[in-house]
């Protein structure tokens, strides 16, 4: 497999940073000579070529156009659950951050919501960053096997 210096680069920074291989991406410092934009994209690479995987955290949604009509149904037989509905309800208005949700819906459930709530097509994600991210066993192998010290 043919990787740049900047892939190896990434993989090599990715190991170094310990914790079992998987580093959640805020708290990781960007790399020295590439910025974000930059190494987001390297990020990609490496994940279509199946080194690494990363999460995909929201952080901006609004309602689109099928959240609002089922907003706007009879409110006895609406087919979400509470929370889902506090969710609808805090972005009725305008696009928001997941922190803008009303404080009813617990934080730790907020981006799993906000997920299945945008692939039923009820919120449009229109901002989302790299979240948590790790070696594959095949990222683990090439930087084993293929990498010279």
């Amino acid at each position: 497999m043919r990787l740049s210096a900047s892939e190896w680069q990434c993989l090599w920074w990715l190991q170094q940073q310990g914790s079992g291989d998987r580093s959640p991406m805020p708290a990781l410092p960007p790399l020295p000579p590439l910025a974000a934009t930059r190494r987001d994209r390297l990020w990609r690479q490496l994940q279509q070529k199946g080194l690494v995987d990363f999460d995909r955290v929201v952080t901006r949604f609004g309602l689109s156009a099928h959240g609002r009509v089922l907003l706007q149904l009879d409110r006895s037989v609406l087919p979400v659950t509470p929370d889902e509905k506090l969710v609808l309800q805090s972005c009725r208005d305008r696009s928001i951050h997941p922190d803008q949700i009303s404080h009813k819906v617990p934080p730790h459930q907020r981006q799993i919501l906000i997920a299945g709530l945008a692939q039923q097509g009820l919120l449009r994600i229109t901002r989302q960053q790299l979240g948590e991210i790790w070696l594959t066993p095949a990222g683990a192998a090439v930087l084993r096997y293929d990498c010279a010290p």
